[in-house]
């Protein structure tokens, strides 16, 4: 799911929009994109359902098992 936004800051309003689309949907990934900032990608924001898949957790998981 993406949202798009051209407005000069991101409100709670604009990540509640993103929740209930989120909700809504069934989507697992949500993408809130303001494109009003100087670098794009200051301006993109991550919401999921899931928990994050980095490496930096991934590695904590197995510190935890092992």
């Amino acid at each position: 799911m993406l949202e798009l936004e051209s407005a000069s800051a991101l409100t709670q309003t604009d990540v509640a929009k993103v929740l209930s689309y989120l909700e809504a949907s069934g989507c697992e990934l949500g993408l809130l994109i303001k494109f009003n900032v100087p670098l794009l990608r200051g301006g993109i924001r991550r919401f999921s359902d899931e928990p994050c898949p980095c490496p930096k957790t991934a590695k904590a998981e197995r510190l935890r098992v092992g």
